[in-house]
């Protein structure tokens, strides 16, 4: 079950500037609630009303999924080296040895939400001399964090260690050793936990052209998008990937359309790049 509330308030400020602001409550009942918050700003010049410049902030969170929540666990037997343990033992990390632990993957009923802050600044020029025309230029960026992921079982033993284990994960040891090292692994919850970060930021550029003519109506758009960076961060531990232009993530994007409508008919062209 969900429900939501929201409100929003747009306040002139000056001659052409306005702001605006809004809030929104979400509450689910299979994980709790999140309260959200956006801001924005345009000025539209009266000396220049061809142009428009403006700015937003906002907050977004993902509510977890029900699979990711509640899906059965599975058992399984992998290996896994205990690096904090030989430390303990004093054992050197070349000579600590790997063994399999009994471990349990699936769904965290613990499991919080994402949450991001998104910031864009940009302006639009529609300019006079040709009616219907008009540009856009904005450059965003986006910054996440808790996203939902699967750790190694290596990094919940080093998290452990660090007492810095995520929400409904665990790890189970035995009794300590008589020297007071740490005892045996016995069992690792690697549940799905909120442990991933994800920044994007990018600018586009877009040209719209619309207009009549004797011989029909023309629609035109161009739209060219570029990515400056895509970077990924699995967990805490681990350093971020930068996959911009790697692996299916290509840095520069355009989409353009040009579609002429007379009468009854519609010609449309399309290309995607």
């Amino acid at each position: 079950d969900r429900k939501a509330a929201f409100a929003e308030v747009l306040v002139p400020l000056y001659e052409g500037l306005e702001a605006g602001a809004a809030v929104r409550y979400d509450d689910y009942s299979d994980f709790g609630s999140a309260t959200t918050l956006a801001a924005n700003l345009r000025y539209q010049p009266e000396v220049a009303d061809w142009l428009v410049l403006r700015a937003s902030f906002n907050e977004g969170f993902k509510a977890p999924s029900l699979t990711n929540l509640y899906s059965k666990q599975s058992q399984s037997f992998n290996g896994v080296t205990d690096f904090p343990q030989c430390e303990s033992q004093g054992v050197s990390a070349a000579d600590c040895p790997s063994y399999q632990v009994e471990n349990y993957t699936g769904g965290n009923p613990l499991l919080g939400s994402e949450e991001a802050d998104a910031y864009n600044v940009g302006f639009v020029v529609s300019p006079p001399q040709v009616e219907g025309l008009s540009f856009s230029f904005d450059y965003f960026e986006i910054e996440s964090e808790d996203r939902a992921t699967s750790l190694s079982l290596g990094q919940l033993v080093a998290l452990a260690a660090e007492g810095n284990l995520p929400a409904g994960t665990a790890v189970v040891r035995g009794a300590s050793t008589a020297d007071g090292g740490l005892g045996r692994l016995v069992r690792i919850d690697n549940v799905i936990t909120n442990a991933a970060l994800l920044d994007v930021d990018g600018w586009d550029v877009r040209a719209q052209y619309t207009n009549d003519f004797d011989f029909g109506a023309i629609d035109a758009r161009f739209q060219y998008s570029h990515m400056d960076s895509y970077k990924f961060q699995s967990s805490i531990q681990n350093d971020p990937s930068e996959f911009m232009g790697e692996q299916g993530y290509p840095e520069d994007r355009i989409n353009a359309e040009l579609r002429l409508t007379r009468d009854m008919w519609t010609v449309n062209y399309s290309l995607n790049h």
